[in-house]
């Protein structure tokens, strides 16, 4: 039965036929992503993010930022150089790998001559079709295992200049907060929390806050300049802000676009954030409650201050009978489980744009030159995933556009805590794979194959 759907000769023939392409292009890709991650250390050398972290405030270079998956507050770490800079080039090169051996697959024995040889040999066209596929999916997956074990290894020969980054599980945030309330009048010294602390991590969560809510965002009105001063203002002292916008109102409503019918509505609301925040401010001193619940949404708000140096937090671990790994647990250099995700997701969008191309070389008229063809859609489903996202900074609704290109289905955001498969991006790659190789079968078997 094995035999009539799949040809074990055709596929180690096709094997041995790109075994030599494959070589140059693993060793081209791997060399590229290795050498470029050896820049990492002079990303942290000189305060150079520092330097040119005022040429990124405008929002058409956060957009041009975001192409490449980053931000300047992530790039710094080793895991979010990484994704950067393969975003830009290797990623890209997977594609056009995967892209040129899949056309040229089918579509050379016509342009070669040889399906004369082939398909007149006693074997079926679905048999050569899943031979040859076979071959595709091997060496995707080769490219992938290979992509994979070079970022690991460049990632240990990179990580001593690395910074720790913490990267919590929801179990030991949950361990820690468990620990924390049988012992809670430890945290005000362990977790060096005084006043300058709360103010911290109350904008830090208001900030975050409002960034998850990007209705709320564009409801407010302002413009950068104007919420760059509002910001500078809160964080030099909230109590003095807060007394401000009472005494001279007029400032702040106009930064909102305020009418002067909505004085009286603007100072109720904000004398009634006055009072909560420092409700807020002496529950935090009289209770772990406040701690807590920054703790739980916002973990980094608390543990950030340890991230410099290892032992830092023997005070914690030892106060609230932690776990001697702990500390290791929850800051490392890099997570070796979140780069196989990521390089799962390069592994899903290769067979993708492969899968497509297999199914576009054969709708293409015979002499037309396949690798152009090839190289075009990948180019183009780069080029589109760009240009959305460049635009997405000044119009939300276009990122929708974007999603018609693959390169938008891989999750770029590999520091989040919750990094991740997620299954609607996963199911889309498989959508496209399936559609496009259950396409390609039924063109070939209908195909008038010149010989």
């Amino acid at each position: 039965m094995v035999n009539t759907i799949f040809s074990f000769n055709i596929y180690r023939m096709e094997m041995l036929r790109n075994f030599r392409v494959f070589l140059i292009w693993a060793a081209a890709i791997c060399g590229i992503l290795f050498l470029g991650m050896m820049f990492y250390p002079a990303i942290n050398a000189g305060n150079l993010l520092d330097t040119i972290e005022p040429i990124f405030e405008s929002t058409m270079m956060k957009s041009v930022l975001a192409v490449f998956g980053a931000d300047l507050s992530n790039l710094g770490n080793l895991m979010g150089f990484y994704v950067t800079y393969n975003s830009i080039y290797n990623i890209l090169l997977g594609c056009i790998f995967a892209a040129v051996l899949a056309g040229n697959l089918l579509a050379r024995e016509e342009a070669d001559r040889t399906a004369e040889f082939l398909f007149t040999k006693p074997v079926s066209r679905l048999n050569i079709f899943i031979s040859k596929s076979a071959v595709l999916l091997t060496y995707i997956a080769a490219m992938s295992m290979v992509f994979f074990f070079t970022s690991w290894i460049s990632m240990e020969v990179v990580k001593k200049d690395a910074f720790r980054q913490l990267d919590i599980s929801n179990k030991d945030k949950e361990l820690l907060i468990a620990q924390i309330e049988k012992k809670p009048d430890e945290i005000y010294e362990v977790f060096n929390l005084d006043n300058e602390s709360f103010k911290e991590y109350s904008l830090s969560y208001a900030a975050s806050l409002l960034q998850s809510n990007t209705t709320e965002m564009e409801q407010m009105d302002l413009d950068i300049e104007d919420m760059n001063i509002l910001l500078e203002r809160v964080g030099n002292s909230p109590e003095l802000f807060f007394e401000s916008v009472l005494e001279n109102p007029e400032e702040y409503m106009s930064m909102f676009s305020m009418g002067s019918d909505q004085r009286d509505e603007f100072l109720h609301n904000v004398e009634n954030e006055r009072i909560e925040y420092y409700k807020t401010k002496d529950s935090f001193y009289n209770s772990p409650d406040i701690f807590l619940q920054f703790l739980n949404e916002k973990p980094a708000l608390a543990l950030d201050q340890f991230c410099d140096e290892t032992g830092s937090m023997s005070d914690v671990v030892s106060v609230f009978a932690l776990p001697g790994d702990f500390e290791n647990r929850i800051f490392r250099k890099y997570n070796v489980e979140k780069l196989a995700v990521f390089c799962f997701y390069v592994f899903l969008l290769l067979t993708s744009v492969g899968c497509c191309v297999l199914f576009i070389s054969l709708l293409i008229r015979r002499g037309a030159s396949v690798l152009g063809f090839a190289i075009g859609i990948v180019l183009l489903f780069y080029f589109l995933k760009s240009i959305t996202e460049i635009a997405a900074g000044f119009s939300g609704t276009i990122r929708l556009i974007g999603l018609i290109s693959p390169f938008s289905w891989i999750d770029m955001d590999i520091n989040a805590d919750d990094y991740s498969l997620i299954w609607w991006r996963a199911g889309l790659f498989v959508i496209l794979s399936i559609t496009s190789m259950v396409a390609a079968s039924f063109r070939l078997g209908r195909k008038d194959i010149l010989v």
